[in-house]
C-alpha cells in the first residue's frame, strides 16, 4: 500500500503512514490515547492531624486559663519560703520524714478538709508566716459543688518536745487578713510563745 499524501510505501496492516502520519484507512487521525489510571484522591491526612493537634493544644490552654497552673497549689512549693534552721529541718525529717514546708502544708490541707461539708481540693496552699516557736499561719481555698470559693486560714502550733500539735481553722467567703491578725494578736492563740502541748 502507498500513502496518498507522501507516496511512501506502507506495509499491510498499518493504519498510519510512518513518514507523514496520514491515516491510510480513510479514517480521521485520532490522537494517541494513553490510558491513565486515576489516582484515588488522598484525604488530607496531614491537615487532619495538624487540626487535631491544634485542637488539643487549644483545649490545654483553655484548661490552664480556667484552672490555673499555679505551682503553689502543690505540696512542697510556696511563694513564701520558710527560712529553717538545720535544727528545725532535722526535727521535721526525724519526726515526720519530710521537710518542714511539706509537713506544714499537708497538715493545713488535712485540717481544712476536716472542716468541709463537701469534697474539694485545697488550692493555693501557702505558708504566710512562721515564728521561731513553731507557730505557723497557712492559707488555702476550696470550691463548693456550687463553685463558691471559701478561704481558709489555719494556725498550726507544734510542740517539738512532744511532737504534738494544736490547730485552729477558720473559713470565710472572702479573702481577708482578719484571722491572720487575730491569730497573731489575741493571746488565746499564743503567737510568738513557746508551745507546751500535753
Amino acid at each position: 500500500m502507498i500513502c496518498k499524501k507522501c507516496g511512501k510505501e506502507i506495509n499491510d496492516g498499518i493504519d498510519m503512514c510512518p513518514e507523514c502520519g496520514t491515516n491510510v484507512n480513510g479514517m480521521p487521525n485520532q490522537p494517541n490515547l494513553v490510558q491513565v489510571s486515576e489516582k484515588p484522591k488522598k484525604k488530607h491526612k496531614g491537615l487532619i492531624i495538624i487540626g487535631y493537634i491544634f485542637a488539643l493544644l487549644l483545649a490545654v490552654i483553655i484548661v490552664i486559663a480556667i484552672f490555673g497552673d499555679d505551682e503553689s497549689d502543690k505540696i512542697g512549693s510556696s511563694d513564701t519560703k520558710i527560712s529553717s534552721s538545720s535544727e528545725s529541718e532535722e526535727f521535721f525529717k526525724e519526726t515526720f520524714g519530710d521537710t518542714e514546708e511539706n509537713v506544714i502544708k499537708t497538715l493545713a490541707i488535712s485540717k481544712i478538709k476536716e472542716n468541709l461539708e463537701y469534697d474539694s481540693e485545697v488550692y493555693d496552699v501557702k505558708i504566710l508566716d512562721k515564728d521561731s516557736n513553731y507557730n505557723y499561719i497557712v492559707r488555702g481555698w476550696t470550691k463548693s459543688p456550687d463553685l463558691i470559693a471559701k478561704w481558709w486560714t489555719v494556725m498550726i502550733k507544734l510542740d517539738t518536745s512532744t511532737g504534738k500539735m494544736t490547730t485552729y481553722t477558720k473559713g470565710e467567703f472572702t479573702e481577708s487578713d482578719a484571722w491572720i491578725n487575730k491569730y497573731k494578736t489575741e493571746s488565746e492563740y499564743g503567737w510568738g510563745k513557746e508551745n507546751h502541748i500535753e
